[in-house]
């Protein structure tokens, strides 16, 4: 039997819901009196990946300003249903989020993302740039060439169909995600 994973931080959560992109699990820590603009926390993408990432900041923060973190789209505790998980999925999460802060706050965001999650930052920073104040990226990933390239072509991406339809096939599926999860694979991602 498998066991219920724990909230990745110690923060109230709630759900943003919407059609397009589901159930996502965010994380909120409001302290009183708080003057000094929200802050929006965006994890990277690995077989270990949650707002546990970003705990580090979220702990710092939290004692002076508004801070939010989400768990993307198929990671954490958010919705986990097959479909692709595409660059325009996450980015829309992280427009939901950061929609909902300005309502709650009538104020622009920070927003600090990590690795691939710089990627889907970036992309709603540029899509809706009055939501964000600022917008600092740790260690960004997708500044190549073959990234450019994929750029140039809006909507397109590095995706491989055929990759993903053989190790989805049930003979790998299963074992291929039990590796993934395993807890030397976690216990790796999360170092």
């Amino acid at each position: 039997m498998q066991q219920a994973m724990p909230p990745p931080l110690a923060a109230d959560r709630f759900e943003l819901n919407d059609p397009g992109v589901g159930r996502v699990a965010c994380y909120s820590a409001v302290p009183p009196g708080a003057t000094l603009p929200p802050l929006l926390l965006i994890h990277s993408v690995n077989a270990a990946a949650t707002a546990y990432e970003m705990e580090p900041l979220f702990e710092h923060y939290r004692k002076m300003r508004p801070v939010y973190a989400l768990d993307l789209p198929g990671f954490g505790l958010s919705d986990r249903s097959e479909r692709p998980y595409t660059p325009r999925l996450m980015t829309d999460a992280v427009h939901g989020l950061a929609h909902f802060v300005q309502q709650r706050h009538g104020a622009k965001a920070d927003m600090v993302a990590l690795s691939l999650g710089c990627e889907f930052a970036a992309r709603a920073a540029t899509e809706a740039p009055e939501s964000f104040r600022s917008v600092t990226l740790i260690s960004p990933t997708g500044f190549d060439r073959r990234a450019a390239r994929a750029a140039e072509k809006p909507g397109k991406t590095r995706a491989m169909p055929w990759l993903h339809s053989l190790l989805t096939l049930p003979i790998w599926k299963r074992g291929l995600f039990s590796a993934l999860t395993s807890r030397a694979s976690i216990r790796y991602f999360l170092q």
